[in-house]
């Protein structure tokens, strides 16, 4: 399944969206947003935590609540990740609806025009709360570029429906991205000698 087809109109907000910049440092655990799109997938705070021995884990904490009843075929929630650098994202992690239960799919972003979206595995979701959802993403199911010691992500959500008739979009940081560096390979501060 084309990511492209996967939530009509949303493509070329996430695109729009997931343009990045540079940052430096790594960036931090949680990342607020501000109430400032209609709709109940307003994002209040992301939060990444990668406990040792698992995948990490990102909390979408929305301002209003929701249920997978009503999301279904509406709205969905995405975390975006760039592995290789050069385009927005090379990864979507995807939290959609069946009606009944919360699901994550992880594609492999396709890059031209004939480049299909690729399934490269099911994620773990859980919904703790009433406006919250968790997904955790595995690293190792990822391909990196040469040398590439850290990856970027941000999240997005889109809804459609009454509040938004055409599409609500709501990314998280507004723009940039959060620097994360893969297990084990931070940089160490070297001790500069003494006189």
């Amino acid at each position: 399944m084309r990511f492209r087809r996967v939530a009509p109109f949303g493509v070329a907000a996430l695109v729009v969206a997931g343009i990045v910049a540079a940052i430096a440092v790594a960036g931090p655990n949680t990342v607020q947003d501000p109430n400032d799109t209609r709709g109940v997938l307003d994002v209040k705070t992301v939060r990444w935590s990668h406990p040792s021995g698992e995948p990490p884990a990102w909390k979408i904490v929305t301002f209003g609540g929701w249920s997978a009843r009503k999301l279904w075929d509406r709205g969905y929630l995405y975390v975006l990740v760039d592995t290789i650098g050069g385009e927005p994202a090379d990864y979507a992690a995807q939290i959609r609806s069946d009606g009944r239960r919360l699901f994550g799919i992880l594609y492999r972003l396709g890059k031209g025009d004939n480049d299909r979206d690729v399934v490269v595995s099911s994620l773990k979701v859980r919904k703790p709360g009433a406006a919250k959802v968790t997904v955790r993403i595995p690293l190792k199911r990822m391909r990196f570029g040469d040398q590439r010691t850290f990856y970027r992500w941000w999240s997005v959500t889109t809804l459609s429906g009454e509040k938004c008739p055409s599409l609500c979009v709501d990314r998280a940081p507004n723009d940039g991205s959060v620097l994360r560096y893969r297990p084990g390979m931070s940089p160490t501060p070297t001790a500069s000698p003494t006189p």
